[in-house]
């Protein structure tokens, strides 16, 4: 996945990644302490192709670079932080 566009939308609150012009997203609530993170979507297009993984990881090195905490909600964010402990710095808990 050489070709792809991350970006943060703040009108619609949550992170994108597009590939072969179709978008996946990770939802984001902003909240006192942390950003709530309720939902991630990957269309059935881009199923298989480590696209999820891709995108939680570009949005928790957005997160750790701008000091925001993150409350992952989201059973696939759960998952994922379970597995890349290095963002357990900014994992609050609810």
């Amino acid at each position: 996945m050489d070709n792809y566009t991350f970006r943060i939308n703040e009108d619609k609150q949550r992170f994108e990644l597009e590939v072969d012009g179709i978008i996946s997203v990770i939802d984001y609530t902003p909240a006192k302490n942390s950003w709530h993170l309720p939902h991630t979507f990957v269309p059935k297009e881009l199923s298989g192709r480590g696209i999820a993984t891709k995108l939680a990881t570009l949005s928790f090195d957005y997160m750790m670079e701008n000091n925001i905490n993150a409350l992952p909600i989201c059973p696939f964010l759960v998952s994922f932080v379970k597995k890349n402990p290095k963002y357990s710095s900014i994992v609050v808990q609810s």
